[in-house]
């Protein structure tokens, strides 16, 4: 004897659940958020780990402003269904993170990253938005 089942699952789940939809909406102000945060740091001399960055040669404090560009230019320079990526907005910033980021010709000043407490937060956000629950 031969068994036959056939299930009709309905919609498609993308449609049933808000998943992507959610995700998708929620991605620009996460990495906008997130780009906040490390300005904030930043301006406050400190480095992705929350210690203070070495001093300048003259032995002020580093917020790296000298010009206050590169810093403030940092943003979501592309956010998409996948992902963002935050940087400086312009080649030459760009450059000028990488040297100080990795301390080439300048003290080495980690400042582009996030936390361990600004990723937690951004998974939260990302669940929040894949499962449609309001956060409360």
């Amino acid at each position: 004897m031969r068994i036959t089942m056939r299930v009709d699952v309905g919609r498609p789940l993308a449609e049933t659940l808000p998943l992507r939809r959610g995700l998708r909406a929620a991605l620009p102000d996460l990495a906008t958020d997130l780009a906040r945060g490390v300005r904030e740091r930043t301006a406050d001399g400190r480095d992705v780990t929350g210690r203070t960055f070495p001093p300048k040669a003259d032995g002020s404090a580093s917020t790296l402003r000298d010009t206050g560009r590169m810093v403030e230019s940092f943003r979501p320079v592309r956010v998409d269904e996948r992902g963002f990526v935050l940087a400086p907005a312009s080649r030459a910033e760009r450059r000028k993170a990488a040297l100080h980021q990795l301390g080439r010709g300048v003290p080495e000043r980690r400042w582009v990253g996030v936390d361990t407490r600004q990723v937690d937060e951004a998974v939260e956000r990302v669940a929040t938005a894949e499962t449609g629950k309001d956060e409360r």
